[in-house]
C-alpha cells in the first residue's frame, strides 16, 4: 500500500503542474502565434500537456483507490494511450523547436538578411 501511496501523490503532483503548464502553454501561444512556426511549436506542447494531464488523472483512479477491487484496469490503460499521445505530439514540438531555437548566432543574422 505504501508503494500505491507514493503513486498517487506523484499522479496528484504531475497531474496538477501539467495543469499549470498547460495554462502558460496557451499564453504562450496567443502571444507566438503570429509566427506559424512558434504557433504550431506551441500547440503541439499544449496537445502533449493536456495528453499528459489525460494520463496522471487516470493513473489517480487506478493508484489512489485504498481497495483493489476499486481499481480500474481500464484507467491504466487510458493513461498508456495518453501516455502514447502526449510523447508523440512532444516529439512533433519538440522537433520543430530544434530548429526553430537551435539554430547559430550567425545563421540567424543570415537568415533575418535574406527575408
Amino acid at each position: 500500500r505504501q508503494w500505491e501511496q507514493v503513486a498517487c501523490t506523484n499522479d496528484v503532483n504531475h497531474g496538477l503542474s501539467y495543469i499549470v503548464r498547460a495554462v502558460v502553454q496557451i499564453r504562450s501561444a496567443a502571444k507566438a502565434c503570429p509566427e506559424p512556426r512558434a504557433c504550431s511549436m506551441n500547440i503541439f506542447d499544449i496537445i502533449a500537456s493536456i495528453a499528459w494531464i489525460t494520463e496522471f488523472l487516470a493513473l489517480m483512479a487506478s493508484d489512489c483507490p485504498e481497495n483493489w477491487w476499486k481499481k480500474s484496469a481500464d484507467a491504466v490503460c487510458v493513461g498508456t494511450i495518453a501516455d502514447f499521445v502526449a510523447a508523440a505530439t512532444n516529439m512533433v514540438g519538440a522537433s520543430e523547436s530544434v530548429g526553430f531555437t537551435c539554430i547559430s548566432h550567425e545563421d540567424a543574422h543570415k537568415h533575418k538578411r535574406a527575408r
